[in-house]
């Protein structure tokens, strides 16, 4: 007899499973999936966020437009200085520096609503 497909909560198709032990195999990866998921969605939301909150533009006026939070990943500068452009531009190490910071403010906040989520549920 052949396992007919079945679409997950995800919107994944999953075989359904023959025993207990490979239900509950499938069912720890669709909540693995789900918590990868909502952890990268949380952390381009956080990243953005943090990002132009703490902005900086100002290079129209001799001033610095810097972005990045908490390191500055870029630095714009408009004005007149001799020898100083080096400091300034793309820093990748910084940018590298600032996803993991939003990542794990994202998977934090995945966590306590799964917590808070699970909580609202159990009382039902």
């Amino acid at each position: 007899m052949k396992q007919k497909p079945m679409l997950s909560n995800t919107g994944i198709a999953v075989a359904i499973p023959k025993s207990s032990a490979q239900a509950l195999a499938a069912k720890r990866l669709a909540n693995f999936m789900q918590t990868v998921k909502s952890t990268i969605i949380w952390t381009i939301i956080v990243f953005v966020t943090l990002t132009l909150l703490t902005m900086k533009n100002e290079a129209s006026s001799d001033g610095l437009d810097t972005y990045g939070f908490p390191f500055t990943y870029f630095d714009h500068f408009e004005g007149k200085c001799d020898g100083c452009y080096s400091k300034f531009g793309f820093k990748p190490n910084y940018l590298l520096i600032d996803i993991l910071f939003a990542m794990t403010f994202g998977f934090l906040i995945t966590i306590v609503k799964s917590k808070f989520y699970n909580k609202s549920n159990d009382k039902n």
